[in-house]
Protein backbone atom coordinates (compact mmCIF):
# COMPACT_ATOMS: atom_id res chain seq x y z
CA UNK A 1 0.00 0.00 0.00
CA UNK A 2 1.38 3.74 -0.99
CA UNK A 3 2.90 5.17 2.21
CA UNK A 4 1.07 8.61 2.99
CA UNK A 5 3.66 11.70 3.47
CA UNK A 6 3.77 14.27 5.93
CA UNK A 7 6.06 17.63 6.84
CA UNK A 8 7.36 17.05 10.14
CA UNK A 9 10.00 19.87 10.74
CA UNK A 10 11.19 22.74 8.87
CA UNK A 11 14.28 25.13 8.51
CA UNK A 12 15.12 28.77 7.05
CA UNK A 13 17.46 31.27 6.30
CA UNK A 14 16.36 33.99 4.23
CA UNK A 15 16.86 37.60 3.87
CA UNK A 16 13.79 38.01 6.26
CA UNK A 17 14.43 36.24 8.86
CA UNK A 18 16.78 32.99 10.12
CA UNK A 19 13.91 31.07 11.71
CA UNK A 20 10.27 30.33 10.84
CA UNK A 21 9.26 32.99 13.23
CA UNK A 22 11.01 35.65 11.80
CA UNK A 23 10.14 34.33 8.42
CA UNK A 24 5.84 33.82 8.98
CA UNK A 25 6.22 37.48 10.76
CA UNK A 26 7.46 39.41 7.97
CA UNK A 27 4.98 37.83 5.18
CA UNK A 28 2.02 38.78 7.40
CA UNK A 29 3.25 42.05 7.90
CA UNK A 30 4.74 42.82 4.38
CA UNK A 31 7.93 43.53 5.72
CA UNK A 32 10.62 43.00 3.12
CA UNK A 33 14.92 43.65 3.52
CA UNK A 34 15.53 44.83 -0.47
CA UNK A 35 18.54 47.07 -1.09
CA UNK A 36 20.61 48.28 -4.36
CA UNK A 37 22.73 45.52 -4.85
CA UNK A 38 26.20 46.71 -4.56
CA UNK A 39 28.86 43.56 -5.41
CA UNK A 40 27.44 42.76 -8.26
CA UNK A 41 29.25 43.33 -11.65
CA UNK A 42 29.45 47.09 -12.50
CA UNK A 43 27.08 47.36 -15.61
CA UNK A 44 25.45 43.92 -14.97
CA UNK A 45 23.26 44.45 -11.92
CA UNK A 46 25.63 46.40 -9.59
CA UNK A 47 22.69 49.16 -7.64
CA UNK A 48 19.74 47.06 -8.94
CA UNK A 49 17.87 46.09 -6.55
CA UNK A 50 18.19 42.63 -4.56
CA UNK A 51 17.44 40.98 -1.23
CA UNK A 52 20.13 39.81 0.85
CA UNK A 53 20.71 37.92 4.12
CA UNK A 54 21.74 40.19 6.93
CA UNK A 55 26.00 39.82 7.55
CA UNK A 56 24.18 39.37 11.31
CA UNK A 57 22.66 36.30 10.15
CA UNK A 58 25.19 34.56 8.64
CA UNK A 59 27.46 35.13 11.40
CA UNK A 60 24.72 33.85 13.25
CA UNK A 61 24.72 30.57 11.27
CA UNK A 62 28.26 30.13 11.28
CA UNK A 63 28.08 30.27 15.03
CA UNK A 64 25.35 27.37 14.97
CA UNK A 65 26.82 24.91 12.37
CA UNK A 66 30.50 25.54 14.34
CA UNK A 67 32.42 26.15 10.87
CA UNK A 68 33.80 29.34 8.95
CA UNK A 69 35.11 27.69 5.92
CA UNK A 70 31.70 27.09 4.13
CA UNK A 71 30.64 29.11 1.54
CA UNK A 72 27.08 30.66 1.72
CA UNK A 73 25.00 27.72 0.03
CA UNK A 74 26.49 24.83 2.18
CA UNK A 75 26.59 27.24 4.84
CA UNK A 76 22.73 28.20 4.70
CA UNK A 77 22.11 24.33 3.91
CA UNK A 78 23.03 23.50 6.97
CA UNK A 79 22.44 25.97 9.51
CA UNK A 80 18.74 25.25 7.50
CA UNK A 81 18.82 21.56 8.20
CA UNK A 82 19.72 21.36 11.46
CA UNK A 83 16.76 23.97 12.64
CA UNK A 84 14.73 21.10 10.31
CA UNK A 85 15.89 18.37 12.43
CA UNK A 86 15.85 20.40 15.64
CA UNK A 87 12.20 21.18 15.13
CA UNK A 88 11.35 17.73 14.07
CA UNK A 89 12.10 16.14 17.09
CA UNK A 90 14.84 13.97 15.77
CA UNK A 91 18.25 15.48 17.33
CA UNK A 92 19.07 12.45 18.59
CA UNK A 93 19.58 11.85 14.65
CA UNK A 94 22.88 14.36 14.59
CA UNK A 95 25.94 12.22 14.33
CA UNK A 96 24.35 8.82 13.95
CA UNK A 97 25.39 7.98 11.00
CA UNK A 98 22.31 7.30 10.21
CA UNK A 99 21.52 6.33 6.36
CA UNK A 100 18.74 9.20 5.71
CA UNK A 101 18.52 10.45 2.00
CA UNK A 102 19.07 13.94 0.92
CA UNK A 103 17.52 15.97 -2.11
CA UNK A 104 18.23 19.19 -2.82
CA UNK A 105 17.47 21.41 -5.46
CA UNK A 106 19.90 24.24 -6.14
CA UNK A 107 21.13 26.81 -9.45
CA UNK A 108 24.04 27.73 -8.89
CA UNK A 109 26.40 25.84 -6.48
CA UNK A 110 29.01 27.62 -4.54
CA UNK A 111 29.50 30.14 -7.86
CA UNK A 112 30.60 32.71 -5.07
CA UNK A 113 33.83 31.06 -4.56
CA UNK A 114 34.58 29.75 -7.76
CA UNK A 115 34.01 33.82 -8.88
CA UNK A 116 36.51 34.96 -6.30
CA UNK A 117 39.02 32.32 -6.76
CA UNK A 118 38.89 33.47 -10.60
CA UNK A 119 39.65 37.11 -9.83
CA UNK A 120 41.78 36.74 -7.87
CA UNK A 121 46.24 37.79 -8.27
CA UNK A 122 46.74 34.23 -6.64
CA UNK A 123 47.07 30.98 -7.77
CA UNK A 124 46.35 29.32 -4.28
CA UNK A 125 42.88 27.70 -4.29
CA UNK A 126 40.42 28.57 -1.28
CA UNK A 127 40.38 25.74 1.51
CA UNK A 128 37.36 24.79 0.45
CA UNK A 129 37.84 24.77 -3.91
CA UNK A 130 36.51 21.06 -4.28
CA UNK A 131 33.13 23.03 -3.27
CA UNK A 132 32.63 24.54 -6.66
CA UNK A 133 29.70 22.25 -7.26
CA UNK A 134 26.27 21.68 -6.19
CA UNK A 135 26.88 18.78 -4.53
CA UNK A 136 28.83 20.30 -1.97
CA UNK A 137 25.99 21.96 -0.48
CA UNK A 138 24.33 18.47 -0.41
CA UNK A 139 27.29 16.60 1.07
CA UNK A 140 27.59 19.49 3.64
CA UNK A 141 24.21 18.48 5.23
CA UNK A 142 25.07 15.03 5.39
CA UNK A 143 28.50 15.96 6.95
CA UNK A 144 27.33 18.46 9.49
CA UNK A 145 24.50 16.10 10.68
CA UNK A 146 26.98 13.35 11.25
CA UNK A 147 25.13 11.47 8.41
CA UNK A 148 25.35 8.10 6.25
CA UNK A 149 23.40 9.61 3.02
CA UNK A 150 22.10 9.61 -0.49
CA UNK A 151 22.62 12.47 -1.58
CA UNK A 152 21.08 14.27 -4.45
CA UNK A 153 21.49 17.62 -6.32
CA UNK A 154 18.40 18.68 -8.26
CA UNK A 155 19.09 21.52 -11.24
CA UNK A 156 15.72 22.67 -12.94
CA UNK A 157 16.13 26.20 -12.46
CA UNK A 158 13.26 27.98 -10.21
CA UNK A 159 11.07 24.35 -9.96
CA UNK A 160 14.35 22.69 -8.20
CA UNK A 161 13.10 22.36 -4.78
CA UNK A 162 9.28 21.73 -4.97
CA UNK A 163 11.59 18.73 -7.88
CA UNK A 164 13.25 17.62 -4.73
CA UNK A 165 9.85 17.74 -2.26
CA UNK A 166 8.55 15.32 -5.06
CA UNK A 167 11.42 12.93 -5.52
CA UNK A 168 11.38 12.68 -1.40
CA UNK A 169 7.32 12.04 -1.28
CA UNK A 170 7.80 9.75 -4.30
CA UNK A 171 10.69 7.60 -2.14
CA UNK A 172 8.51 7.75 0.97
CA UNK A 173 5.52 6.51 -0.84
CA UNK A 174 7.22 3.33 -2.60
CA UNK A 175 8.80 2.73 0.55
CA UNK A 176 12.62 3.44 -0.16
CA UNK A 177 13.04 5.31 3.10
CA UNK A 178 10.77 6.35 5.82
CA UNK A 179 12.45 10.18 6.72
CA UNK A 180 14.23 12.07 4.26
CA UNK A 181 15.74 15.43 4.30
CA UNK A 182 14.38 18.16 1.36
CA UNK A 183 14.37 21.82 -0.12
CA UNK A 184 16.97 23.67 -1.26
CA UNK A 185 19.88 26.39 -0.88
CA UNK A 186 20.39 28.79 -3.26
CA UNK A 187 23.01 31.70 -2.73
CA UNK A 188 23.07 35.06 -4.36
CA UNK A 189 24.98 35.14 -7.56
CA UNK A 190 26.71 37.64 -9.39
CA UNK A 191 26.00 36.00 -12.76
CA UNK A 192 22.47 35.39 -11.75
CA UNK A 193 22.20 39.10 -10.88
CA UNK A 194 23.82 39.93 -13.93
CA UNK A 195 21.76 37.57 -16.10
CA UNK A 196 18.54 39.11 -15.19
CA UNK A 197 20.03 42.50 -15.73
CA UNK A 198 20.66 41.38 -19.32
CA UNK A 199 17.03 40.88 -19.58
CA UNK A 200 16.09 44.11 -17.94
CA UNK A 201 14.02 42.32 -15.39
CA UNK A 202 15.30 43.40 -12.41
CA UNK A 203 13.12 45.94 -10.45
CA UNK A 204 14.00 49.27 -9.86
CA UNK A 205 12.44 49.63 -6.15
CA UNK A 206 10.67 46.14 -5.68
CA UNK A 207 8.73 43.00 -6.77
CA UNK A 208 5.31 43.74 -7.40
CA UNK A 209 3.54 40.61 -8.39
CA UNK A 210 0.30 41.29 -10.53
CA UNK A 211 0.32 45.02 -10.06
CA UNK A 212 -0.20 47.80 -13.13
CA UNK A 213 3.20 49.19 -12.02
CA UNK A 214 5.68 46.06 -11.93
CA UNK A 215 8.44 46.26 -13.35
CA UNK A 216 10.52 43.49 -12.40
CA UNK A 217 11.94 40.78 -9.56
CA UNK A 218 14.37 41.22 -6.97
CA UNK A 219 16.84 38.78 -6.74
CA UNK A 220 17.19 37.26 -3.69
CA UNK A 221 18.40 33.80 -1.77
CA UNK A 222 17.81 31.86 1.20
CA UNK A 223 17.95 27.86 2.57
CA UNK A 224 14.48 26.00 2.93
CA UNK A 225 14.46 22.77 4.50
CA UNK A 226 11.65 20.23 5.40
CA UNK A 227 11.83 16.85 7.63
CA UNK A 228 9.55 14.65 5.17
CA UNK A 229 8.31 11.04 7.25
CA UNK A 230 5.97 8.41 6.54
CA UNK A 231 2.58 9.22 8.29
CA UNK A 232 2.82 5.77 10.05
CA UNK A 233 6.54 7.04 11.24
CA UNK A 234 5.56 10.41 12.26
CA UNK A 235 2.77 8.96 14.61
CA UNK A 236 4.54 6.45 16.39
CA UNK A 237 6.81 8.91 17.33
CA UNK A 238 4.35 11.19 18.26
CA UNK A 239 5.69 13.65 15.87
CA UNK A 240 3.89 17.16 15.22
CA UNK A 241 2.57 17.74 11.53
CA UNK A 242 2.87 20.86 10.02
CA UNK A 243 1.15 19.46 6.66
CA UNK A 244 0.22 16.04 4.64
CA UNK A 245 1.94 16.29 1.12
CA UNK A 246 -1.45 15.48 -0.99
CA UNK A 247 -0.22 15.65 -4.67
CA UNK A 248 3.15 16.42 -6.90
CA UNK A 249 3.77 17.10 -10.43
CA UNK A 250 6.08 18.60 -12.68
CA UNK A 251 6.47 18.97 -16.23
CA UNK A 252 8.87 20.35 -18.81
CA UNK A 253 7.13 22.10 -21.57
CA UNK A 254 10.78 22.76 -23.87
CA UNK A 255 8.36 25.91 -25.13
CA UNK A 256 11.33 29.00 -24.52
CA UNK A 257 14.45 29.42 -22.81
CA UNK A 258 13.15 32.33 -20.49
CA UNK A 259 9.04 32.86 -21.42
CA UNK A 260 6.98 30.36 -19.50
CA UNK A 261 4.10 28.55 -21.26
CA UNK A 262 1.06 28.83 -19.88
CA UNK A 263 0.65 25.01 -21.18
CA UNK A 264 3.65 23.68 -19.56
CA UNK A 265 2.46 25.18 -16.33
CA UNK A 266 -1.66 23.70 -16.83
CA UNK A 267 0.37 20.07 -17.20
CA UNK A 268 1.95 20.41 -13.68
CA UNK A 269 -0.60 21.62 -12.04
CA UNK A 270 -2.84 19.06 -13.43
CA UNK A 271 -0.33 16.57 -12.59
CA UNK A 272 -0.46 17.50 -9.40
CA UNK A 273 -4.37 17.28 -9.06
CA UNK A 274 -3.94 13.61 -10.80
CA UNK A 275 -1.39 12.33 -8.22
CA UNK A 276 -3.75 13.76 -5.16
CA UNK A 277 -7.12 12.41 -6.40
CA UNK A 278 -8.49 16.26 -6.37
CA UNK A 279 -10.21 18.36 -8.50
CA UNK A 280 -9.80 21.97 -9.25
CA UNK A 281 -12.58 23.07 -6.99
CA UNK A 282 -11.22 21.72 -3.88
CA UNK A 283 -8.02 23.59 -3.88
CA UNK A 284 -8.67 26.95 -1.64
CA UNK A 285 -5.58 28.67 -1.69
CA UNK A 286 -2.53 28.82 -4.30
CA UNK A 287 1.15 30.24 -3.31
CA UNK A 288 1.42 31.35 -7.16
CA UNK A 289 5.07 31.39 -8.78
CA UNK A 290 4.13 35.16 -8.84
CA UNK A 291 7.77 36.88 -10.02
CA UNK A 292 6.61 40.02 -10.92
CA UNK A 293 7.43 40.17 -14.40
CA UNK A 294 4.91 40.63 -17.23
CA UNK A 295 5.50 37.67 -19.04
CA UNK A 296 5.43 35.43 -15.78
CA UNK A 297 2.15 37.15 -14.67
CA UNK A 298 0.05 36.96 -18.01
CA UNK A 299 0.90 33.30 -18.27
CA UNK A 300 -0.19 32.35 -14.50
CA UNK A 301 -3.32 34.78 -15.25
CA UNK A 302 -4.03 32.52 -18.51
CA UNK A 303 -3.82 29.23 -16.61
CA UNK A 304 -5.93 30.22 -13.54
CA UNK A 305 -8.75 31.18 -15.32
CA UNK A 306 -8.64 28.13 -17.41
CA UNK A 307 -7.76 25.94 -14.93
CA UNK A 308 -10.19 27.45 -12.06
CA UNK A 309 -12.76 28.92 -14.46
CA UNK A 310 -15.38 31.08 -12.57
CA UNK A 311 -14.01 29.48 -8.88
CA UNK A 312 -10.49 30.83 -8.38
CA UNK A 313 -9.78 30.10 -5.35
CA UNK A 314 -7.59 32.74 -3.17
CA UNK A 315 -4.22 33.30 -4.90
CA UNK A 316 -1.29 34.64 -2.89
CA UNK A 317 2.10 36.05 -4.09
CA UNK A 318 4.70 36.37 -1.47
CA UNK A 319 7.91 37.77 -3.66
CA UNK A 320 7.18 41.44 -2.64
CA UNK A 321 8.18 40.32 0.67
CA UNK A 322 11.52 37.58 -0.14
CA UNK A 323 12.07 38.05 -3.45
CA UNK A 324 12.74 35.39 -5.84
CA UNK A 325 14.90 32.65 -4.30
CA UNK A 326 15.00 30.94 -7.52
CA UNK A 327 15.91 27.42 -6.97
CA UNK A 328 14.65 28.31 -3.31
CA UNK A 329 11.09 29.67 -4.50
CA UNK A 330 8.81 26.85 -4.72
CA UNK A 331 10.06 25.71 -1.35
CA UNK A 332 9.50 29.46 -0.27
CA UNK A 333 5.89 28.71 -1.12
CA UNK A 334 5.53 25.55 0.57
CA UNK A 335 7.23 26.72 3.91
CA UNK A 336 4.82 29.76 3.76
CA UNK A 337 1.70 26.62 3.65
CA UNK A 338 3.42 24.98 6.06
CA UNK A 339 3.43 28.00 8.55
CA UNK A 340 -0.05 29.27 7.48
CA UNK A 341 -1.64 25.95 8.20
CA UNK A 342 0.44 26.37 11.90
CA UNK A 343 -0.51 29.82 12.52
CA UNK A 344 -4.15 29.46 11.63
CA UNK A 345 -4.11 32.15 8.82
CA UNK A 346 -2.73 32.90 4.85
CA UNK A 347 -0.42 36.04 4.46
CA UNK A 348 -1.61 38.34 2.22
CA UNK A 349 0.06 39.54 -0.96
CA UNK A 350 2.51 42.25 -0.07
CA UNK A 351 3.49 45.38 -2.85
CA UNK A 352 0.41 45.38 -4.54
CA UNK A 353 -1.43 48.68 -4.51
CA UNK A 354 -2.78 48.81 -8.34
CA UNK A 355 -4.31 45.29 -9.79
CA UNK A 356 -3.41 45.27 -13.54
CA UNK A 357 -7.18 45.55 -14.99
CA UNK A 358 -5.66 43.31 -17.78
CA UNK A 359 -5.88 40.34 -15.45
CA UNK A 360 -8.26 38.06 -13.49
CA UNK A 361 -6.71 36.92 -10.40
CA UNK A 362 -8.32 36.36 -7.36
CA UNK A 363 -5.37 37.92 -5.01
CA UNK A 364 -5.46 37.79 -1.25
CA UNK A 365 -4.46 40.89 0.35
CA UNK A 366 -5.46 40.63 3.91
CA UNK A 367 -4.80 37.87 5.84
CA UNK A 368 -7.44 35.25 6.12
CA UNK A 369 -8.12 32.38 8.79
CA UNK A 370 -7.43 28.82 7.28
CA UNK A 371 -10.35 27.45 9.13
CA UNK A 372 -11.61 26.24 6.30
CA UNK A 373 -9.11 26.26 4.23
CA UNK A 374 -8.41 22.06 3.55
CA UNK A 375 -5.68 22.16 0.73
CA UNK A 376 -2.93 24.36 -0.93
CA UNK A 377 -1.53 24.59 -3.86
CA UNK A 378 2.37 25.62 -4.12
CA UNK A 379 3.82 26.76 -7.69
CA UNK A 380 6.99 26.88 -9.12
CA UNK A 381 8.22 28.08 -12.24
CA UNK A 382 11.63 27.90 -13.78
CA UNK A 383 13.87 28.71 -17.41
CA UNK A 384 13.70 25.91 -20.12
CA UNK A 385 10.15 25.50 -18.77
CA UNK A 386 10.71 23.13 -15.70
CA UNK A 387 7.46 23.56 -13.58
CA UNK A 388 7.18 21.95 -10.27
CA UNK A 389 4.13 22.10 -8.11
CA UNK A 390 3.03 20.63 -4.39
CA UNK A 391 0.00 20.34 -3.07
CA UNK A 392 -0.30 20.73 1.20
CA UNK A 393 -3.15 19.03 2.74
CA UNK A 394 -4.42 20.90 5.98
CA UNK A 395 -3.43 18.51 9.02
CA UNK A 396 -6.36 20.16 11.66
CA UNK A 397 -8.72 19.59 8.20
CA UNK A 398 -8.13 15.64 8.91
Amino acid sequence: MTKKVVITGVGVISPIGKSKEEFFDCLTSGTANIAPEKNAFKGHGQDKMSSRITDSDLKFAQNVVNDKTLGPGALMASYAALEAIKDAGLTDFIGSQRDIPIFIGNSEGEYEIYQNYTLSDTNDAPVNSAGFASHSIVAAIRDKLGLSSSCVAIHNTCSSSNNAIELAVLDIRHGDADIIICGSSDPFSNKIQAGFNSLNAISKNSCKPFDKNRDGIVVSEGALIFILESLEHAQARGAKIYAYVAGVGTSNDASHLTNPSPEGIKNAIENALFDAQLSSNEIDAVFAHATGTVANDKAENAVFNEVFGDNQPNIIAIKGVTGHMMAAAGAANTLAACLAFEAGILPPTAANTVMDPNLNINLLKTTLTTESVEYVMCNSYGFGGNNGVVILENKEQK
